[in-house]
């Protein structure tokens, strides 16, 4: 008994003496924090040197961009001094590159492969904060030569910002998807890159002129991507399978012979927000093309004075559910589609956009074949189609659904504000609840065999409210009166004849997310008026004794 009484306290003793070391070990890791890899920031300027150089001190900076990458680790940042760099990089071509077959180098002013950030814009003093505009940092391919200005490559997440890539052409470089040659002023591929406030001008690619993203989404925000050509599609920017955000760039004054003047997405649900797009030109979709599959988003974008010679001056859509929200699409011009052209089964949703003064041989504001697309809230007035359809041309098989529109002011040679037709025997049918159809020669007009159903319709200052062999089903909410637009051509004002006639039709608010309905009844249109005097109902107060 004696022995186990001492084995316990033995045992209780070690026990103890346990917990008393788990503890100083536990108090010692809190209280000692694990530091992280220390942040290294390296230096560029024209005047460094490369030879036997770290590139950490600013006052003895490196000469080139790729060098200070090189002896870079991932996470350093580098700072790069105003200047002009155009030494060139020849590099073996990397595993998951489309190369040509005669191509084992590829040439570039700076290959990145490591997660790092670049930032431009500063003198050679590296005074904070930089200044891109005071202090302009150009990547530059000489003239003359084939090379693009950047290549990123990897599953890396790098920063480049405050930069102007100008001078690529990736002529025989490949790249691109069917190792077309892709990306002349930067190219990614599979990686989640992020580009700021870069200026990316004056490249030259068959595809990409500007950017090419293969596989990657990257995120573009405050950029500017003009004057970059292709000789097949995104002359500023083509994606490929790129989910990919775009937020308050400028896409200006790019070509593509084939598609995406400014813009080309393929297989990619991207992001647009707040971007500005204009006068740029392409054959489909002058602006943009959207393609196979590429549902992206576009929200509050202003998308004007773009130029197609097919369809879309705005925006082209090719077997795509894109969803358009609050976007501006104006004074755009094409063949067919001034300003919006859906093809192939593209089931869009188009939600508070405005389509005004765009202009097209047909469908002076969209042009709607084989697709189903459903207009909420939205604004088509004063276009102009040279033959037929000033506002809409809908044909082959379209089933457009259009709520609460306002349709206004469009012109064309057949007068028509919408125009509904058939290709042989794939007819089209269309329905409109909540219209306003004013100011027209003829207000719609449907083709034989072809349907068009409108239900509570605002009808005003048209010579023709509807014509054609086909079937226009108005039902008996038909009103008469004039819409009374404000200066901006569809704002309703007091007394407008569309207030209070619409009917419940799901839509809880309008083109500027006012509240639906303001009063009692819901108006017709996109705006629903507000600060009408409602009907106020008073129950008699009963007290109780």
């Amino acid at each position: 008994m004696h022995n186990i009484h001492r084995w316990t306290a033995l045992s209780f003793a070690l026990i103890l003496a346990l917990a008393g070391t788990l503890l100083l070990l536990t108090l010692l890791t809190v209280s000692s924090p694990v530091h992280a890899a220390p942040l290294i920031t390296r230096y560029v300027a024209t005047t460094g040197v490369n030879s036997s150089n770290t590139c950490t001190n600013s006052s003895f900076p490196c000469r080139t961009v790729q060098y200070a990458v090189d002896v870079s680790t991932p996470g350093n940042i580098i700072l790069v001094a105003r200047g002009v760099y155009t030494d060139l990089h020849a590099r073996a071509v990397p595993p998951g590159y489309f190369a040509p077959a005669s191509v084992d180098v590829i040439t570039q002013v700076l290959y990145l492969s490591k997660t790092v950030t670049i930032r431009g814009g500063y003198t050679t003093a590296f005074e904070y904060p930089p200044d891109p505009e005071a202090n302009p940092t150009t990547l530059g391919v000489p003239a003359g030569r084939h090379a693009r200005v950047v290549l990123i490559m990897g599953d890396i997440n790098p920063t480049l910002s405050g930069l102007r890539l100008t001078g690529g052409d990736a002529t025989g470089l490949g790249g691109g998807w069917g190792r077309y040659d892709a990306g002349g002023g930067i190219l990614i591929i599979s990686a989640t890159a992020t580009l700021e406030t870069n200026r990316i001008y004056n490249n030259t690619a068959s595809d990409g002129g500007g950017v090419y993203l293969w596989y990657s989404p990257t995120t573009l925000r405050s950029n500017t991507v003009a004057t970059n050509t292709v000789e097949k599609m995104g002359g500023g920017i083509a994606m490929w399978g790129s989910d990919a955000t775009l937020e308050e760039n400028t896409v200006v004054s790019n070509t593509a012979s084939l598609h995406g003047g400014g813009l080309y997405l393929n297989y990619s649900q991207a992001t647009l927000q707040g971007n500005t797009i204009i006068s740029n030109t392409g054959h489909h979709g002058g602006g943009l093309n959207l393609n196979w599959q590429s549902a992206a988003t576009l929200n509050a974008n202003t998308i004007v004075a773009n130029m197609a010679n097919g369809g879309g001056g705005g925006a082209s859509l090719n077997y795509s559910n894109a969803t358009f929200n609050d976007n501006l699409i104006a004074a755009n011009v094409a063949a067919a589609g001034g300003g919006l052209y859906l093809s192939n089964d593209s089931q869009a949703r188009l939600v508070r956009n405005r389509i005004i003064s765009n202009t097209a041989n047909d469908g002076g504001g969209v042009y709607l074949h084989t697709s189903k697309p459903a207009f909420t809230n939205t604004v088509i007035a004063d276009n102009w189609a040279k033959y037929d359809g000033g506002g809409l041309y809908i044909t082959f098989r379209s089933s457009p659904h259009l709520l609460h529109t306002t349709i206004a002011r469009n012109k064309s040679l057949d007068g028509s504000g919408i125009y509904v037709t058939n290709d042989l025997t794939a007819y089209s049918t269309v329905i409109m609840t909540n219209t306003i159809l004013v100011s027209h020669t003829i207000g719609i007009t449907v083709a034989a065999g072809n349907t068009a159903t409108l239900v509570s319709t605002l009808w005003y200052s048209n010579t023709y409210d509807g014509r054609g062999a086909g079937a226009i089903f108005t039902g008996t909410l038909n009103y008469r009166g004039q819409p009374r637009f404000a200066a901006d051509g569809y704002h309703l004002l007091a007394g407008s004849a569309a207030i209070d006639r619409g009917i419940n039709a799901g839509v809880l608010n309008d083109i500027d997310g006012d509240t639906r309905p303001d009063c009692v009844r819901w108006d017709i249109g996109a705006d629903e008026h507000l600060g009408g005097a409602c009907l106020q109902l008073y129950l008699p107060l009963i007290l109780r004794q």
